[in-house]
């Protein structure tokens, strides 16, 4: 709130000008100055306290009711209650001092003005109290010291009533909040927003985390309820301290965890995951928050498009109010957007088997090409037969997977943390000019959902300029698993390996494309990771080698051997090739020991 104290001057009577002295003026002048620097101080102070607590403290009131599934009743988590209430409470009382040196401002500028705008101002003084009088009352941390004392349905009365205040308390602390920030404060009122809009979005996912768990609970309760209805000996009072009925016969009524999504009884819609992991049930403080601020996060980043309803009114409304808010999201500022982007991936690429043994700084760097992607139901994400353009991981959502090189189950869904197209990363064994591989199946969403989406151009990029070390570190991870499938090699350790590793090359064949035939030299150990190789000769059956597969360890027995077969390519087929001159000579050099040790090895 700004003023002009010139304009209070002018705004005096002409009958109290002429009688106040000078020293008495400039002294009035100057505490109003004082007392206004002093607000403006704890109002830059308070606007952060309010944002913090808004997006991070308040919503922890949800989260102190925790469950007791062996007794079906609900307790309080006092250790998180005590923390809650006090942490509120101190910066609550900030915020009172800042109302009293408000209000004394006002009392003084209403002392001077008298003129035309005194009213307008005074009511807008009155206003701004009024919100900030409503935003500050201890409301819920009254509810939550008198709910150990309710008893039976009082209990749940008393849930209800938290749930009720934090959420109506949010209107008038969030819209100061929002006074507060675009007040000129923290400079021009646009770039202010922007600096809290990080505030902004965390209240919104922590708000909804928060209500989803604590709407979970409740959900559960009703449960309870209506099993109690009909069954005997159920006395209707959920509140651990006071349950003394026989709760036993609820869990086949209400089941939790594992079996919460197959009951007939209720429908919990889409709080059943929460009942399902059990994280109703822990007090571990960190692992419920996180969780709860991931589901979050994926149904606001998917405009809750996934979410699973039953007809249940308020569990629709919540749904309704998660897509408004993922909206939230959509309009937040480019460099926010890829900073979530970025916080999202990382954690999958360290999945990814080719990007373990990259520190996670560097992985950060190939995080910035990660992008977010809607996809809606029938939305074709991938084409067996063109190029692998891209890694997928999916976020949220059902997609089909079909691929021709399936024999036994040509169809397979991906779900939420699944992952395509990693054959991207096996380019670490190629030069920079070399094509990208082909698909080797089509991906369909089932659902809508939302995916994050790495070029392979940026992994193929990535890659190449990694320090020698880390790339051969990689191929490592790629190749160590593949060689121990052969029988010389087990007996050899990594370090002597990675030797053998340097040597190794990626190679296509393409379709009808013959790699020895019966009689010939095997010049070449092939490991299969994508495709279908026919052995057939004139002597057995054909059969069917593909992906993991070995062919050519003979190349470890015999100077010069023959292949019994032949080898055709009945799809295009990526392997891992090893020149088998290049493996004799790798066993020639190795350490008597390591050689005595692959003998006894064969003769096992």
């Amino acid at each position: 709130m700004r003023y002009n104290i010139r304009d209070e001057e002018k705004g005096e009577s002409g009958e109290n000008s002429e009688e106040e002295t000078d020293g008495k003026l400039d002294q009035k002048i100057q505490n109003i100055r004082t007392l206004r620097e002093s607000v403006k101080w704890i109002k830059k102070i308070l606007i952060v306290l309010l944002a913090i607590e808004i997006s991070l403290v308040d919503p922890l009131f949800f989260h102190i009711p925790v469950i007791n599934d062996h007794r079906k009743c609900v307790r309080l988590d006092k250790k998180l209650g005590t923390a809650v209430v006090v942490f509120r409470s101190l910066i609550d009382s900030f915020y009172v001092i800042y109302i009293i040196a408000q209000l004394h401002k006002h009392l003084l500028v209403a002392h001077y003005r008298k003129d035309q705008d005194e009213d307008q101002y005074t009511r807008l003084g009155k206003y701004l109290f009024l919100i900030d009088f409503l935003a500050v009352l201890p409301l819920p941390q009254v509810v939550i010291l008198i709910i150990p004392a309710m008893r039976g349905s009082r209990f749940l009365n008393a849930m209800y009533l938290l749930r009720t205040v934090v959420l109506c308390q949010f209107v008038p602390r969030s819209f100061r909040a929002y006074l507060f920030i675009s007040s000129g404060t923290f400079g021009e009122p646009a770039m202010a927003r922007v600096k809290f809009s990080p505030f902004v979005f965390m209240l919104g996912i922590d708000v909804i985390g928060a209500l989803w768990y604590f709407l979970s609970i409740e959900r559960l309760v009703q449960c309870w309820t209506k099993a109690c209805e009909i069954h005997v000996g159920c006395v209707n009072s959920f509140y651990c301290k006071d349950n003394i009925g026989d709760h036993t016969s609820l869990k086949d009524f209400c089941p939790i965890g594992t079996d919460s999504r197959k009951t007939e009884f209720f429908d919990f819609g889409i709080f059943s995951d929460a009942l399902q992991t059990r994280v109703v049930e822990t007090t571990n403080f960190p692992k419920k928050l996180l969780y709860c601020f991931q589901w979050s996060l994926q149904n606001l980043s998917g405009f809750g498009q996934n979410l699973k309803t039953s007809t249940y009114i308020s569990e629709n409304l919540f749904a309704i109010s998660t897509s408004i808010l993922g909206i939230i999201l959509h309009e937040l500022p480019t460099n926010l957007k890829k900073s979530i982007e970025r916080a999202l991936g990382l954690e999958l690429l360290m999945k990814v088997k080719a990007f373990k043994p990259i520190p996670q700084n560097e992985l950060d760097d190939l995080s910035e090409s990660i992008e977010m992607q809607l996809f809606r139901e029938g939305d074709c994400i991938m084409h067996e037969g063109n190029t692998t353009n891209k890694m997928v991981f999916i976020m949220q959502g059902e997609v089909e997977v079909r691929s021709s090189l399936s024999d036994i189950n040509p169809i397979n869904v991906l779900q939420d943390g699944d992952l395509c197209g990693e054959e991207v990363t096996w380019d670490i064994f190629n030069a920079w000019s070399s094509e990208l591989p082909e698909s080797t199946m089509t991906i369909n969403a089932l659902t809508g959902g939302l995916a994050l989406v790495l070029p392979a151009h940026a992994v193929r990029y990535f890659l190449y300029e990694l320090c020698y070390s880390l790339r051969r570190r990689i191929r490592h991870e790629l190749c160590f698993d593949l060689l121990k499938k052969v029988k010389a090699f087990k007996p050899i350790g990594q370090n002597e390996l990675d030797d053998l590793i340097d040597s190794i090359e990626l190679l296509s064949f393409g379709k009808g494309e013959y790699i020895v035939h019966d009689g010939e030299t095997i010049n070449n150990m092939v490991f299969i990771l994508q495709g279908k190789l026919d052995a057939h000769s004139s002597h057995s059956e054909s059969n069917v080698l593909k992906d993991g597969d070995l062919y050519g360890e003979e190349v470890t027995w015999d100077e010069l051997p023959r292949s019994t077969m032949s080898i055709k390519a009945l799809t295009r087929v990526t392997a891992l090739v090893i020149r088998a001159d290049i493996v004799r000579d790798f066993l020639h050099h190795l350490p008597e020991d390591l050689k005595r040790s692959i003998r006894h090895e064969f003769e096992r």
